[in-house]
């Protein structure tokens, strides 16, 4: 039993679906909503558990996706992120490591970047990227 929240779209019962990162064919052999009633489909916003077809439940884990097999999500190994330091005991530089927690998901990443440093309420981005930040500071960065 794989337990979660439909974020968008909707699931329907006998679904072949992918699970990402991997692109591991499943099927959705059962739907079950909050009240443990088996349901033939659900949609954006319900939590559901989910008794799939392909995959051990000891082989997902928090952060994976299921997808449509026929335009599976896209997964990315960098990406652009706008932070905002509220505190740190260091300074920022490139190739700085640290956690992200974003909904369910743990990652370790590092600063590939540091491109622009923003403006306190304006949001103005900074012609030349910044050497370092501190504490209070804004920035907008490439990460991996």
């Amino acid at each position: 039993m794989i337990e979660g929240k439909i974020e968008s779209g909707f699931i329907k019962k006998n679904s072949n679906l992918v699970i990402m990162p991997g692109k591991t064919p499943v099927e959705v052999v059962a739907i079950y909503g909050e009240t443990e009633e088996e349901l033939p489909h659900a949609q954006c916003g319900d939590q559901v558990r989910l008794r799939m077809r392909g995959i051990e439940e000891e082989d997902v884990v928090p952060g994976f996706v299921l997808s449509s097999s026929k335009k599976p999500i896209h997964c990315v190994t960098a990406f652009e992120a706008q932070i905002h330091i509220l505190e740190l005991r260091n300074i920022l530089t490139t190739g700085f490591n640290c956690v992200m927690h974003v909904h369910t998901t743990i990652q370790e990443v590092t600063f590939d970047a540091l491109l622009h440093k923003l403006e306190k309420g304006t949001g103005r981005k900074s012609r030349k990227p910044p050497a370092f930040a501190n504490k209070g500071k804004q920035l907008e960065t490439l990460a991996y």
